[in-house]
């Protein structure tokens, strides 16, 4: 809640308005309290049978808020894989932010590249039982799969890793559908716009477009997030 004259954050008001907080403040310091409260359970929380769940969406709409708010209140335990790498100074604090938001006691697993690994670890570590697994995000793990990172400038085009991609991506798929503890998968909603111009950036997103579709009719539901709002596509019980 805004506290006026003391609040710390940018507010935008009208006349006669009461003031209003800027969101990006809220949002950073209480990211889970903010979404938290109206995000749609999923359908089969309250059954044994492990949850399924792949949240996507653009650059800032909740995922990662939602997908950990679902952990949640999914799990006693969450191990949570992440597959960002620190590159650069900008990345560095993405990551903190991330950090910060998540609770103490979760356990974190730093895979950029391996993750049915990842996640054979995380089973392994924590068990089964009122466990769920997150992992955020697919998008920069196929950008290390591909070997994007690797590049130095426009001039430096290395072949893609597309066996190396095939493989891993088999070996995801296959540790998502045989996973015995909930698991949430974030991705990016990607091609949205106009074609790319470049062939890597082509290609990078016809990837991630056929892989989101194949990890989509692994999981049991997904969820579209807009503006912070989770709409479910694909509810519990539907078939891909």
């Amino acid at each position: 809640m805004c506290r006026g004259a003391a609040c710390s954050s940018v507010c935008v008001t009208r006349p006669g308005d009461k003031p209003v907080p800027d969101l990006r403040t809220h949002y950073r310091a209480d990211a889970l309290s903010w979404v938290s409260a109206p995000f749609p359970k999923p359908a089969d929380m309250s059954n044994e049978r492990p949850i399924k769940l792949l949240v996507t969406g653009g650059s800032r709409s909740g995922k990662s808020a939602h997908a950990e708010a679902t952990a949640r209140a999914l799990a006693r335990t969450v191990s949570f894989i992440a597959t960002a790498r620190v590159d650069d100074e900008e990345m560095s604090s993405r990551i903190v932010l991330h950090r910060q938001r998540r609770p103490e006691g979760w356990t974190t697993i730093e895979e950029p590249i391996a993750l049915s690994s990842a996640i054979a670890d995380a089973l392994r570590e924590r068990g089964t039982e009122r466990h769920c697994i997150v992992i955020d995000c697919v998008t920069l793990w196929l950008f290390n799969v591909l070997g994007l990172n690797e590049m130095s400038g426009p001039d430096n085009e290395p072949p893609l890793q597309i066996e190396r991609l095939e493989r891993e991506r088999l070996e995801l798929l296959a540790a998502v559908r045989d996973c015995p503890a909930h698991l949430v998968i974030v991705t990016n909603e990607l091609g949205s716009g106009v074609v790319p111009m470049g062939r890597l950036t082509r290609r990078f997103v016809d990837e991630h477009g056929w892989t989101n579709q194949r990890l989509a009719a692994a999981c049991d539901q997904v969820v579209f997030t807009v503006s912070g709002i989770p709409v479910t596509i694909k509810p519990a019980g539907r078939a891909a």
